[in-house]
């Protein structure tokens, strides 16, 4: 079986104060800006601090860059997969339970009344504009502890099926997410949405889990009684 994945911002670790105001300010123009079009001065300014605070707390704007999206990676993975429990076997039907509640669960950290909007926004322009030095890092923490969490799944129903393969779903299943999270203000205009984002993304999120479940030839999820969110 697979290791867990890194254990990433622990509890007692937590950013407050002016560490935490500079990562929620930095997060933001990342989202919006991307980290080129991003300058220190521009983040000290928005969060209300002095520039020196940044060299002081981060050393620079890189190291801000993974604190920001460290930050909610821990909100929007790391704390949902712990949640997630894979038993040792399980049926069809309950694999595809459990692969519909990890999208749920994905997309509503996403598209959530109280998400802030930039957290989504930062993770897709992260897996976008990278630097190359950077990608080890970003595939370790963005990528690996959702693939293995869905490989463990896909092993108790498809346990013969080569990685390559489950890597090829894993990818249906990741894109389709993504593509929700960036445009979810487009989305709700499109399909007419009125009131909060809940209904809206536990519609999407079971239309993703559906065609995850098809391409493996698992049974269609049941009922919303059925899963355990």
């Amino acid at each position: 079986m697979s290791q867990p994945p890194p254990p990433g911002l622990e509890e007692h670790d937590a950013p407050t104060g002016t560490k935490l105001a500079l990562i929620r300010a930095a997060g933001e123009l990342f989202a919006q800006r991307g980290v080129e079009g991003t300058g220190i001065r521009m983040i000290a300014r928005k969060a209300g601090v002095n520039l020196g605070c940044i060299h002081y707390h981060f050393g620079g704007k890189a190291a801000l860059h993974r604190a920001a999206l460290e930050y909610v990676l821990h909100h929007r993975i790391t704390r949902q997969n712990a949640q997630i429990t894979v038993p040792d076997s399980a049926t069809d039907e309950e694999i595809s339970a459990l692969l519909r509640q990890l999208v749920r669960r994905r997309l509503a950290v996403a598209w959530g009344d109280g998400m802030p909007a930039w957290y989504a926004g930062l993770v897709t322009r992260s897996l976008a504009d990278a630097p190359q030095d950077d990608w080890a890092w970003v595939d370790e923490r963005v990528f690996r502890p959702d693939f293995e969490l869905f490989q463990r799944l896909i092993r108790l129903a498809r346990p013969g099926q080569p990685e390559r393969e489950t890597r090829k779903v894993f990818y249906v299943f990741i894109s389709q997410l993504v593509f929700y999270a960036r445009h979810r203000a487009r989305m709700g205009r499109e399909m007419n949405r009125e009131g909060p984002w809940e209904p809206l993304a536990e519609e999407l999120a079971d239309f993703i889990a559906l065609s995850v479940t098809r391409t493996l030839g698992l049974p269609d999820p049941g009922s919303a009684a059925s899963c355990k969110e």
